[in-house]
């Protein structure tokens, strides 16, 4: 409760604004993967996932700013890997 004319003191944490990371999937021959799964790790614990849209395209939104590792699974193709960094109110694109 706060009253009129009394100091109130209250703990709050503030998180860093977050960032985004996006990205196409596509073949050797530039056509869209569709149906990719792609994960977002930090510490090799997943954090986020998405399965790429008709166009091959992947976005994870209000991640929080860090070092990640991208990981995409498409069918008859192999495993993918790379890191990125988030940083906040940023885009980062793969």
């Amino acid at each position: 409760l706060v009253y009129s004319k009394q100091t109130t003191t209250a703990d709050v944490e503030l998180l860093e604004s977050p960032g985004a990371v996006y990205g196409r999937v596509y073949s050797e021959d530039d056509k869209p993967i569709s149906g990719a799964l792609v994960r977002l790790e930090a510490r090799a614990t997943l954090r986020h996932q998405i399965v790429t849209d008709a166009d091959g395209v992947f976005a994870f939104e209000g991640v929080a700013p860090g070092y990640y590792s991208i990981r995409i699974h498409a069918e008859d193709h192999q495993v993918f890997l790379s890191g990125v960094i988030v940083k906040r109110n940023r885009q980062s694109q793969l």
